[in-house]
């Protein structure tokens, strides 16, 4: 498994793929995630973290453009996405002309975030939206080191310092109301 660090990410953007499973610092904690244009990374993902193979995984997107293109964005999930705060936001699945309509779940509610953090951008723009999750086994304690990361099976790994820590705020845009 390759790790990462600041002084070779231009060899990791060259090396990423569609087929790419990797653990990466996001606007909150560090995430396991890879592209949506490969519905096979969901069940790679799911079961590297020992969970059921289809069980739901927020979207990271780098701008609103590609946030709309997969939910229906009212203007108070747009605030939300928009906000300072890392928010995910619940909202519906847009069936109308969605580039990602065949790589989304069968579920009406997608969870979606706009991510700040440059390195995920530089991802987006190159493999497109990416699944992600925490970068911890199913029902064990999300633990920041290398060496914790290192027992996780994914292709790579890019480590460059501590991540926030913190979870995301979860904003269900149909109940309009916070779940986190």
């Amino acid at each position: 498994m390759k790790i990462y660090t600041r002084n070779n990410l231009k060899e990791m953007y060259q090396n990423l793929n569609l087929k790419s499973i990797f653990i990466v610092p996001t606007d909150t904690i560090y995430g396991i995630s890879g592209a949506i244009a490969n519905i096979e990374n969901k069940h790679r993902i799911n079961e590297i973290k020992k969970r059921p193979k289809n069980k739901e995984l927020i979207i990271l997107v780098s701008n609103l453009k590609q946030a709309k293109q997969i939910c229906q964005i009212s203007l108070k999930a747009q605030e939300m996405l928009l906000s300072s705060k890392p928010t995910t936001v619940l909202c519906p699945k847009n069936y109308s002309g969605s580039l990602f309509h065949e790589y989304l779940s069968d579920n009406d509610l997608i969870g979606l975030r706009i991510c700040k953090n440059k390195i995920i951008k530089k991802i987006i723009k190159k493999i497109g939206p990416i699944f992600s999750t925490s970068a911890n086994l199913s029902n064990q304690d999300y633990r920041f080191s290398l060496a914790e990361f290192k027992k996780i099976k994914v292709d790579f790994i890019c480590f460059l310092d501590k991540s926030k820590n913190s979870a995301s705020y979860i904003y269900n845009s149909i109940k309009k109301i916070f779940e986190r």
